[in-house]
């Protein structure tokens, strides 16, 4: 799957992390020929006091959620847990966490809020999952106003009207194209975000002949973290442990030897041997064009001595890219004349397209030529 995913999860109700993750094409023979959009796996933090210690942004919404987080909640930076106080506005923080991700792409946003609040503006989530804004809502679930129902009872001695039946919140987001999971209990938080690599995992096994790279944008997550989610879910049998140099297998080999999972971190890999750093493996080239005469073929991150190379290809935007760049930039004629212009430049075909809209253009049909399949 390509496109990048809001994913909802429910304490006794919703949670989770989003992850972008592009699947390889796997040719026979070849040297780590693989395709797809680039940005293979973004992993967030493992639980909610492991996001703060990141660049992460949380909203946090009215209700007794409110009172839990500000009472528990540890933030370290200025400006990166947002409440809504004074007036108390219930339901801000869908559509808040939505407009942070607008202005903040770089960075992990959550939304964190009661069943009530979510109740309210779920139907967002369609709009985030249509304009590709990933982010993650953290509901907490009672089935009523509780917060609302509290000062009833010390008021007046009981409760009206706050209480309601809830959908299958898990439902609810999958209908809208993003993900859903349950959480009963809080020690089963970390297994449910766990989750995002348990699905890698199903898809390979499902699909042994496919290999999987991902890069991992490794802020507030140390490797060891990485290593532990990576056993937990299985993945860690199917890592490739040889060497992240030349001679590299072919695609063939890695699928038969079942080391199918090439994992990589842009920041720290330290300590787990089969985590590598990025930009010692890979050379690439800038990726901040703002229009077609901007391409370059220049060397950025990785020098000219990485063994695989990365040629990033799509056009900047704020605060979302756009699919008629992409139509224009992956049109067949447009991508392999600067495919070959990045041979012509570097001395080798990129092993890496990275790209947006990855369905929107011929950038399949690119590939294939560049890697002479004949259908």
């Amino acid at each position: 799957m390509d496109r990048r995913q809001v994913i909802v999860g429910a304490m006794s109700g919703v949670a989770a992390l989003w992850a972008s993750r592009a699947r390889a094409a796997q040719q026979a023979g070849g040297v780590g020929r693989l395709t797809d959009k680039i940005v293979v796996t973004e992993a967030g933090g493992t639980n909610v006091v492991a996001f703060s210690t990141a660049d992460g942004l949380v909203l946090v919404d009215s209700g007794a959620v409110k009172m839990w987080m500000a009472r528990l909640y540890p933030t370290y930076r200025p400006n990166t847990c947002l409440i809504s106080n004074g007036l108390a506005t219930m339901a801000f923080s869908l559509p808040g966490a939505f407009a942070a991700k607008l202005v903040h792409p770089e960075r992990k946003v959550l939304a964190a809020m009661g069943d009530g609040a979510f109740l309210m503006s779920a139907a967002e989530i369609e709009t985030a999952v249509r304009e590709r804004v990933p982010f993650v809502i953290l509901v907490w679930v009672d089935g009523g106003y509780g917060l609302i129902g509290w000062k009833q009872d010390i008021h007046f001695g009981r409760q009206a009207a706050v209480s309601f039946g809830n959908p299958d919140f898990v439902q609810l987001a999958e209908s809208f194209g993003a993900r859903g999971y349950q959480i009963g209990a809080a020690d089963e938080l970390l297994p449910t975000l766990r989750k995002a690599l348990d699905d890698v995992y199903e898809f390979l096994v499902s699909h042994p002949q496919e290999v999987i790279v991902m890069v991992i944008q490794d802020e507030g997550v140390t490797p060891q973290d990485v290593a532990a989610q990576f056993a937990a879910s299985g993945l860690d049998a199917l890592v490739y442990r040889g060497p992240a140099e030349p001679p590299w297998p072919t695609l063939r080999e890695m699928a038969e030897s079942d080391q199918r999972v090439v994992v990589m971190a842009e920041n720290n890999s330290s300590g787990v041997p089969w985590y590598h750093q990025a930009f010692e493996v890979m050379q690439e080239t800038p990726y901040t064009f703002h229009d077609t005469t901007q391409f370059s073929e220049a060397p950025n991150r990785g020098g000219t001595t990485g063994s695989l190379l990365l040629m990033n290809h799509w056009i900047e935007t704020a605060p979302m890219p756009k699919p008629s760049n992409a139509a224009m930039v992956n049109a067949y004629d447009f991508l392999l004349r600067r495919a070959r212009r990045f041979q012509r430049t570097r001395g080798h075909l990129p092993n890496f397209v990275a790209v947006d809209f990855y369905a929107t253009g011929d950038l399949m049909r690119v590939v294939q030529t560049l890697n002479d399949v004949r259908r």
